[in-house]
C-alpha cells in the first residue's frame, strides 16, 4: 500500500509534467490572477484556453483549461508580470487575448504586452474585463448611494449581539472583508427571508385575532419581541428591493456571458432578455450601464472572446481544497498539484508523467519557485526539540543473551 507521501510525490510529478509539456499555440486566451495567504509571497496563476476551442452554450470546465504558468512572487508590478508573460511564451507560444479582473498590476502588464505585440508584430490583443468584477464595481456605486454600508454594519452588529441567544437561527450571515460587493446575494437573501418571516408572523397573528383563537397574547408577545430584534430590516425594505433587482440583472448577464462568451451579437441578445424583467427605474439604469460596457467590449471583435474568469476563481478554490491544512502555513510546493488537476487527465498522461519526470526535477522546481516555506522558517527560527539518537547496542560476547526483563539469571542455558 503506497504511503500518503508517495501519492503526494506522484501528484506533483503529474503536475510538473503537465506544466512543462504544454502544446505551443498562437491563439491562447490568458486568464491571470493573484492569490495571497500568509507571508510575503503571492501566487501568480496564468490559465489558458485556446480560442479555437471555445464553444457557445458551454461554460469552461477544469478539463478545458491548462495551467500555462505558475509562480510564487514576493513583489508584483506591471513590468514584473509582463516579464512573466514573456517568459511563458517560450513554452506555450503567443497570447491572442487576455481576460482578467482589472487589478492594477495585471492591467499594466497586459497593456505592456498588447503594446509590444502591436509595435513589433502588428497584432492587436483584445483585453477583456471579467463580467463578474465589472458588475460588482457598478453595484458598489449604486449600493453606496442607497446606504448599503450602514445596513451591512447594522447586520454585523446584530450578528455579534444575537449569535449566542435563542435568535441564532435568524442571525445574518458572516460578511467577507474582501470582494464584499461580489457577495451581496447572501446578505440580501437573508434580509428578504427576514421580511417574509415578519410578514408571515403578522398574518398568523391577525388570523388568530379574527378567528378568536387561543394564544393571541403569546402570539402578540412573540411578534413584539421579533420586531424589537429585526424590525430595523423593514425600514430598509425599499433599498433591499432595489439591490435585489440589480443582483438579478447581474446574475442574468453573468450566466449569459459565462455560457456563451462574448461575440458581436452579445449586446443585442442581452437586451432582449433584460427588457422582459419587471424591475424599477434604478435597476433599469443599472442594466443600461452593463449593456454599455458589453457594447464597448464587443465592438471590435472579429471572433469569439472570453468574458468571464469564473474558472480561475474556481481554480484557486480547488487549490485551497488540495492544500487543506497547508494554507495556514502559506504556499508550499504543493501548489504544483493544481496543474495536475486541470486539463486532460487520463491513464496515458499519468504514465508519461511518471516515466519522464522524477522527484529531483520536482524538488528543483520547488526550490526555484517556492523556496523556503513558512513552516520550514518556523522550524529553523524556533529550533524545536529534536530527538536524541539512540546509542547503538553492543553485541554480547559468546553465547550470552540479553536479558531485558530481569527474570532470568546471568547464566542462560542454550536449548
Amino acid at each position: 500500500m503506497p504511503s500518503h507521501t508517495a501519492i503526494r510525490d506522484w501528484i506533483l510529478q503529474v503536475g510538473y509534467y503537465k506544466l512543462t509539456t504544454i502544446q505551443k499555440s498562437n491563439d491562447w486566451i490568458g486568464m491571470i490572477d493573484l492569490s495571497i495567504q500568509i507571508g510575503a509571497k503571492k501566487c501568480l496563476l496564468v490559465l489558458g484556453v485556446q480560442a479555437s476551442t471555445l464553444l457557445r452554450a458551454k461554460a469552461l470546465t477544469f478539463e478545458d483549461v491548462h495551467v500555462l504558468h505558475l509562480e510564487l512572487l514576493e513583489k508584483t508590478s506591471g513590468p514584473i508580470i509582463y516579464g512573466v508573460l514573456k517568459k511563458s511564451e517560450e513554452k506555450v507560444g503567443r497570447y491572442g487575448q487576455f481576460c482578467h479582473d482589472q487589478g492594477s498590476d495585471i492591467v499594466s502588464a497586459t497593456r505592456l504586452y498588447a503594446q509590444n505585440a502591436q509595435a513589433t508584430e502588428g497584432r492587436k490583443i483584445p483585453v477583456m474585463h471579467d463580467i463578474a468584477h465589472k458588475t460588482a464595481n457598478l453595484l458598489a456605486v449604486e449600493a453606496g448611494e442607497l446606504g448599503w454600508t450602514e445596513f451591512a454594519s447594522k447586520a454585523a452588529q446584530i450578528k455579534q449581539k444575537l449569535q449566542l441567544t435563542k435568535w441564532a437561527a435568524l442571525c445574518p450571515p458572516s460578511q467577507r472583508s474582501k470582494a464584499r460587493y461580489m457577495n451581496l446575494d447572501e446578505l440580501t437573501g437573508w434580509a428578504n427571508k427576514i421580511l417574509a418571516h415578519l410578514q408571515k408572523m403578522e398574518n398568523e397573528h391577525r388570523q388568530k385575532i379574527a378567528q378568536h383563537l387561543d394564544g393571541v397574547k403569546k402570539s402578540e408577545a412573540d411578534l413584539k419581541e421579533l420586531l424589537e430584534q429585526f424590525g430595523w430590516v423593514r425600514s430598509s425594505e425599499p433599498m433591499i428591493k432595489e439591490i435585489s433587482e440589480m443582483l438579478l440583472i447581474g446574475r442574468v448577464v453573468r450566466q449569459k456571458i459565462r455560457m456563451e462568451h462574448l461575440h458581436h451579437k452579445t449586446t443585442e441578445e442581452l437586451e432582449q432578455i433584460l427588457q422582459h424583467l419587471d424591475v424599477g427605474a434604478r435597476a433599469d439604469q443599472f442594466a443600461g450601464s452593463i449593456l454599455d460596457f458589453v457594447t464597448d467590449q464587443t465592438k471590435n471583435l472579429d471572433q469569439m472572446a472570453l468574458g468571464s474568469t469564473e474558472i480561475i476563481e474556481s481554480s484557486f478554490g480547488k487549490l485551497k481544497q488540495l492544500m487543506d491544512e497547508d494554507t495556514k502555513d502559506g504556499f508550499t510546493p504543493f501548489v504544483l498539484s493544481l496543474a495536475a488537476c486541470l486539463g486532460k487527465l487520463d491513464l496515458d498522461t499519468v504514465q508519461a508523467a511518471l516515466r519522464t519526470c522524477n522527484k529531483k526535477q520536482v524538488q528543483a522546481w520547488a526550490a526555484t519557485n517556492a523556496g523556503e516555506t513558512i513552516y520550514s522558517q518556523r522550524r529553523r527560527l524556533f529550533n524545536p526539540f529534536r530527538k536524541r539518537k539512540k546509542a547503538q547496542e553492543q553485541p554480547l560476547q559468546g553465547d550470552r543473551e540479553l536479558d531485558r526483563t530481569g527474570i532470568f539469571t546471568d547464566n542462560v542455558v542454550n536449548l
